[in-house]
């Protein structure tokens, strides 16, 4: 990574230098608009948050799934305890456990909102608040909860499309996919206002490009 941009491999500095202690203690609105910590992984990402709500003085509210476990022949499978399928995590499904507080930022789980054109911006219509997955599963997790999570933090792939005022990026994991990396640093306006953490202080992480991608002809529009 150049010079010009700001490393660190200082957890806690890293996330100061994002939500700073003075100012996440009395949260507000416009505060978290503009600011994210950005990660390729959905598991870091609930860390991150865990660790930032952790800091604020708001009053944690536990919020608990209605999970249910079925096999191929959709029988409801009675081995799994509720607290085993609670810790259950993955892409696109609410989590068994939702510790909000108040002025926390959230995100709507896209699954759930309607794809109607007519509804842009910060209007959605949530369609359901029951949603089903078996990847990576022996056996299909049913889950009703509120379809939000935190985002103190979200994946990189989550942030395309926004423009954030400060930013940093955890690469402690590298990134996995073609052009993550330049999401994660195109999303800033202003470099001063980006740091990275990585997991060294060498000032190197991978970079995923894939040559064919770049070479193919632009789609008609």
């Amino acid at each position: 990574l150049p010079d010009w941009i700001q490393t660190t491999d200082d957890r806690q500095f890293f996330r100061q230098f994002i939500y700073p202690g003075h100012v996440i203690q009395f949260p507000n609105a416009s505060f978290f608009l503009k600011r994210a910590i950005l990660t390729s992984r959905n598991d870091a990402v609930d860390v991150f948050n865990r660790e930032i709500a952790d800091l604020t003085n708001s009053e944690s509210h536990d919020y608990f799934a209605l999970d249910t476990a079925q096999n191929d022949r959709s029988d409801e499978l009675t081995d799994y305890t509720s607290e085993f399928l609670q810790a259950i995590s993955g892409k696109g499904i609410p989590l068994g456990k939702l510790s909000l507080r108040v002025g926390m930022p959230i995100m709507l789980l896209p699954k759930i909102m309607s794809q109607d054109p007519r509804y842009n911006g910060r209007e959605h219509i949530i369609s359901r608040i029951t949603l089903s997955t078996s990847e990576d599963l022996p056996f299909t997790l049913t889950r009703k909860q509120l379809p939000i999570r935190p985002c103190y933090a979200m994946t990189i792939n989550k942030s395309q499309g926004q423009t954030l005022q400060s930013v940093g990026i955890d690469l402690t994991t590298p990134v996995f996919s073609h052009g993550q990396l330049y999401v994660a640093f195109s999303r800033v306006t202003d470099v001063n206002n980006l740091i990275v953490l990585l997991p060294s202080s060498a000032r190197k992480t991978t970079n995923v490009v894939y040559p064919e991608v770049l070479l193919q002809p632009p789609v008609p529009t």
